[in-house]
């Protein structure tokens, strides 16, 4: 190995016993380990992946649906905590792809409103703050039902209405402000 090479190993040695360290010295005894790319990336993850998603919007305006919906794969998979990113990729999913103006086929636009509810649902189960995205998954659901409810919903507009009211209490009971003001507006605390 010349000593350009092995300079080069030994520096990327380096780095991943630095990512490493820290985990070895203070173990986390709860919760789901971290993805590779987030011990690798340390604090950078979130940078490192808001890149990604300035790829993937620069995607969708130039018409690339594919490309864009891999490198939202890319940014979730380097920084799956995120609920940002959940988010941000349920949004388009269902108010962008679900839309009646891009699709009006009723079909496919239930297929793409469902793949945004699994979107946040994913979010919700590895996001570090998931109060947003049921906050989220409160206005989708409200928002299906008033706006697809000629949609084949399973069991109807009714439980979708208690899909939002679930997604409502979840929300506010994990803290998020907005899901907190309405549910005393109403009265249900």
């Amino acid at each position: 190995m010349s000593g350009r090479a092995g300079s080069r190993v030994a520096g990327w040695a380096l780095v991943a016993l630095l990512a490493v360290v820290p985990a070895l010295l203070h173990p986390r005894p709860e919760g789901p380990r971290p993805h590779l790319w987030c011990r690798l990336l340390g604090p950078a993850a979130g940078l490192v992946a808001g890149i990604q998603w300035v790829r993937f919007d620069q995607a969708l305006r130039e018409g690339r649906d594919e490309l864009a919906l891999a490198r939202a794969d890319a940014a979730l998979e380097i920084d799956p905590g995120s609920a940002e990113g959940w988010g941000f990729l349920a949004y388009y999913l269902v108010f962008q792809r679900g839309s009646n103006a891009l699709e009006p086929d009723a079909a496919s636009r239930l297929a793409w409103i469902r793949a945004g509810i699994q979107t946040i649902e994913q979010g919700i189960e590895r996001a570090r703050e998931p109060a947003e995205l049921y906050f989220l998954l409160f206005a989708v659901y409200s928002f299906s039902a008033m706006e697809h409810a000629d949609l084949d919903w399973p069991d109807g507009v009714a439980a979708l209405w208690r899909e939002a009211d679930r997604a409502l209490v979840r929300a506010a009971e994990l803290g998020h402000p907005l899901a907190r003001e309405h549910r005393e507006e109403t009265g249900d605390r």
